[in-house]
C-alpha cells in the first residue's frame, strides 16, 4: 500500500501575504474539512471496522499516518508564516461533530473517497488564492497524497463487489 506519494515534502518559506495565508491554512489544518478532521475520522474507522474487516482497517490506519504528517506539515507551515498552529479556524476550535462516523467498511470508504475529494477540492483553491510559491508547492505535493489515498479507498471499495 502506497499512502505516500514518492516525492519529498517541500519547504515552506516566508513570502506574499503571509498572515492571510496562514489563515486559509488553518482551515486546511483543523477546519471542517481538513487533516485533523481527517485523522479522528480514519482513526474511528480503523477501530470500529477491525473486528469486520482487517484489510479495510488496516487502510484506514496507514492513511491516518500520512494524514498526521500532513498535519504536522500544515502547522509547521502555519508557524512559519508567522501564525498560531491551534486547532482552530475562522475563529472556531476544531470540533469533533466534523467527524464522519462511518462504521461499516463499503459506507466509511465511500465516505472518505467523498473527504479525500473535498480535501482537495480546498487544497486547489487555497493555492489559487495564495502569492507564496512555497506554500502552493507544499499543497500540490499534499495533493498527491490524497489522490493515492482516494486510488487505495477506491481499489478497496471495488475489491468489495
Amino acid at each position: 500500500m502506497n499512502e505516500y506519494a514518492q516525492q519529498p515534502y517541500p519547504e515552506v518559506v516566508p513570502g506574499p501575504d503571509d498572515a492571510r495565508t496562514a489563515m486559509l491554512l488553518a482551515e486546511d489544518y483543523a477546519g471542517m474539512v481538513s487533516e485533523m478532521s481527517a485523522i479522528t475520522q480514519y482513526v474511528y474507522a480503523d477501530i470500529t471496522i477491525s473486528p469486520r474487516d482487517e484489510k479495510v482497517a488496516k487502510a484506514f490506519e496507514q492513511v491516518s499516518l500520512a494524514e498526521m504528517r500532513h498535519l504536522e506539515l500544515i502547522g509547521d507551515a502555519i508557524l512559519t508564516l508567522g501564525g498560531d498552529p491551534r486547532y482552530a479556524s475562522q475563529g472556531r476550535y476544531w470540533s469533533a461533530r466534523y467527524v464522519d462516523y462511518a462504521s461499516r467498511p463499503r459506507e466509511a470508504l465511500r465516505r472518505a473517497i467523498r473527504a479525500e475529494n473535498e480535501a482537495i477540492a480546498q487544497y486547489r483553491r487555497h493555492i489559487a488564492l495564495t502569492r507564496n510559491n512555497s506554500v502552493k508547492r507544499l499543497l500540490e505535493r499534499i495533493i498527491m497524497d490524497e489522490e493515492s489515498h482516494i486510488a487505495l479507498f477506491t481499489k478497496l471499495l471495488d475489491e468489495m463487489r
